[in-house]
């Protein structure tokens, strides 16, 4: 081999490489395309030409100029919009599973689909929900009894009254238990290994927390450790009244017992405070509810 040839043979690898280095990710034929390499044939343009301007692999450019120069009448498909759709279809499918059953788990819409004729691994559907902005959460159980008839009715009774009242004259009450002995239920180790943790077996002392809120923040608050009785709320009341002495608040509760027991039915009597109960099974009234993380 002489030195020109060589010298051509160089050049012609070194075109290759740079054409493979720096090729961009291969694209789909269309009808668009197929006019252009219909023009560029016309032109003389060679198989390597015709891959590099329309992004497209050597053998495709090859086997749709061979089909051309033989005069054959090529039809693209659109086969991308062919599989957009079937993949639509089946999150459509997924999604309203999940939407008529919240809490079906993968595996229960895994055997929906087969019911239905379609095979698909379990990663495959939690693929699909995560796309369609779906997550797993806890469920959030609601008492049937919240939606009967009478309580809707108290509901709406409930909202009309306070409608009438003005929102600085409402305070808002209630309690929550906080054990400081909890450790978190999840960790990290390697996958071959048992992750243990050495806690104290006894939980210890459960802490109470009663809190009051108005539209300003909160008003008043304690801690307790044990439980709250009746006495105990009696006490908070006769703060919080004495924090509010001639105001004319509205205090709102739900209807645990200790709200209704006897001392502090008898204490709400004596000193001529105003106390509204919420409706039964409606937490959801009270703003101090987000006052409280989850």
């Amino acid at each position: 081999m002489n030195s020109e040839n060589r010298s051509n043979v160089e050049e012609s690898a070194a075109d290759e490489n740079t054409i493979i280095n720096n090729r961009k990710e291969r694209t789909l034929m269309n009808p668009e395309k197929l006019e252009i390499m219909k023009s560029m044939i016309r032109r003389g343009a060679n198989t390597r030409e015709i891959a590099v301007d329309l992004n497209i692999s050597q053998a495709s450019a090859r086997r749709y100029k061979r089909k051309i120069e033989e005069g054959q009448n090529l039809i693209i498909l659109p086969k991308s919009k062919t599989i957009n759709r079937q993949k639509e279809e089946l999150s459509t499918i997924v999604t309203q599973a999940v939407v008529n059953d919240n809490s079906i788990t993968l595996g229960g819409v895994q055997t929906r689909l087969a019911e239905q004729g379609i095979s698909r691994s379990v990663s495959t559907i939690c693929r699909i929900l995560k796309e369609e902005s779906f997550s797993r959460k806890r469920l959030q159980k609601i008492p049937v009894e919240r939606n009967s008839i009478s309580n809707m009715d108290l509901r709406q009774n409930y909202c009309r009254m306070l409608s009438n009242l003005s929102d600085d004259r409402l305070i808002y009450n209630d309690e929550t238990g906080i054990n400081l002995h909890t450790s978190p239920k999840f960790g990290y180790a390697p996958i071959t290994l048992i992750l243990r943790v050495c806690k104290l077996a006894n939980r210890g002392i459960n802490i109470s927390l009663l809190v009051a809120i108005s539209l300003s923040g909160v008003v008043h608050s304690k801690i307790f450790d044990g439980s709250v009785d009746g006495e105990r709320f009696k006490e908070f009341l006769m703060e919080l009244s004495q924090i509010n002495a001639n105001l004319s608040k509205v205090y709102i509760m739900d209807n645990a017992r200790i709200h209704r027991s006897s001392v502090v039915s008898a204490f709400v009597q004596n000193s001529n405070i105003r106390i509204e109960f919420l409706p039964p099974y409606s937490p959801q009234l009270n703003p101090i509810e987000e006052y409280f993380p989850p």
